[in-house]
């Protein structure tokens, strides 16, 4: 019946949240792991991304399914017909000299000293 008291899923929720937490920090000590030692091989970089894109699958479920053969399916098939033409890129650049301005500074430089003391 779920009849918790609102203390008890509070600690509940805090301790999947430690635990969430947890594996979050152990996944990327492992992925740290992974990428210092690059140099073994693979490719690390796209593995890592791919990994940290998936998210959970999807479920689909339908509510009714009708009997076999109880849908009836009628279609005509067409020719497709694509006409395209190739058009050349414009490229219009222009070549333009380098503009490079900076305003010249100037560098102090100090020697100190270590004074020993007698």
């Amino acid at each position: 019946m779920d009849l918790k008291s609102l203390s008890r899923r509070v600690d509940e929720f805090a301790q999947q949240g430690y635990q969430d937490w947890l594996a979050g920090m152990a996944r990327r000590a492992q992925q740290g792991t992974e990428l210092r030692h690059i140099e073994k091989g693979g490719n690390p970089l796209a593995d890592q991304a791919r990994q940290n894109s998936k998210g959970p699958e999807k479920q689909f479920n339908l509510g009714w399914i009708p009997s076999p053969f109880s849908v009836k399916l009628d279609y005509q098939p067409a020719e497709v017909k694509i006409e395209a033409t190739a058009q050349k890129p414009i490229i219009d650049a222009q070549i333009n000299r380098v503009n490079h301005t900076y305003t010249p500074g100037s560098v102090d430089v100090e020697i100190l000293q270590k004074m020993r003391w007698k």
